[in-house]
């Protein structure tokens, strides 16, 4: 009787640790940094409200992200924009960021295309106490290794 209830306790404990094991391993498998994500319908926003990220995505275009985005914190939108192809098109970005500059933001999704990954966060201004706006930030890579800025700009 012992040896049965001794099984039946292994079983419950090893059989789960398989699941989570298969799970984990399914996910490193998968190339995708969104393993899946929701977008309600008629949201005014095209960004998805649940987003469950791959926790063993390549994290280095979201680090060069965060880069730019401490850096247009700190007063240099100029210097982020300076190397984009038509960077006059970025001087009303860069005065409107500076009038109401960027305090804290938070990733709420990602887009990987073949070459370009868009990294979008929700923004806080100073002139908000909550994250109310959002802003792309486009970055380009032939090696998916060193990532060059392509694109930033808020989303309305």
């Amino acid at each position: 009787m012992r040896m049965r209830i001794k099984r039946t306790a292994v079983a419950f404990l090893v059989v789960p640790v398989l699941f989570l094991f298969a799970g984990v391993v399914g996910l490193k498998m998968t190339s995708r940094s969104v393993v899946w994500s929701y977008t309600e319908e008629g949201s005014v926003s095209r960004l998805p409200i649940f987003v469950l990220f791959n926790p063993f995505r390549d994290k280095a275009v979201e680090s060069a992200s965060e880069e730019a985005l401490k850096s247009i914190r700190n007063g240099r939108c100029k210097e982020v924009v300076r190397g984009l192809r038509r960077s006059d098109r970025y001087r009303s970005l860069c005065e409107n960021l500076k009038s109401d500059s960027i305090i804290d933001w938070k990733m709420v999704f990602r887009e990987d295309r073949s070459n370009d990954v868009t990294v979008f966060y929700k923004t806080k201004r100073a002139s908000s106490e909550t994250f109310d706006d959002e802003i792309g930030i486009t970055f380009n890579s032939e090696n998916r290794r060193s990532w060059r800025l392509t694109d930033i700009g808020t989303i309305y």
